[in-house]
């Protein structure tokens, strides 16, 4: 078995929290993947209960700490090869789940955006964070 603790860095994108009866977006902290050599991007439900409430996940990348220039992620940059804004979107059924997938993109920094629709009377409970592989591919 080989040892994790030198090879990975968790970073949070969005922090646990409680959205209640709100649709305005909630926008990550942005990861800067310059040490990585890979990274996953894991986003964890708990109860989300508004009965009619979803969620879009948008998944951004630019060579920019600002986000300056920042478009959206698309499919071919995702390890599964589907867009992170299929991926990556859950909805109310989607109560204490993880949505994952990994980024293989070519750009230095990354962000994550979920966008309620229709969370107008109910919770969404939710965290993020990016799981680096350490060490930049030769």
């Amino acid at each position: 078995m080989n040892d994790l603790t030198n090879t990975v860095a968790f970073r949070r994108m969005i922090s646990p929290f409680r959205q209640t009866n709100s649709s305005s977006a909630v926008v990550s902290q942005i990861i800067d993947l310059q040490a990585a050599k890979a990274c996953g991007i894991v986003i964890q439900t708990g109860a989300l209960t508004d009965a009619n409430a979803t969620f879009a996940a948008l998944l951004e990348e630019a060579d920019a700490s600002d986000m300056t220039g920042a478009t959206t992620v698309a499919a071919a940059s995702m390890s599964s090869g589907i867009a992170p804004a299929t991926r990556l979107a859950f909805a109310f059924g989607d109560d204490d789940t993880f949505k994952y997938d990994s980024y293989v993109g070519t750009k230095r920094y990354i962000r994550l955006t979920i966008t309620p629709t229709g969370n107008d009377s109910g919770n969404l409970d939710v965290a993020a964070f990016a799981i680096l592989e350490l060490g930049k591919q030769p």
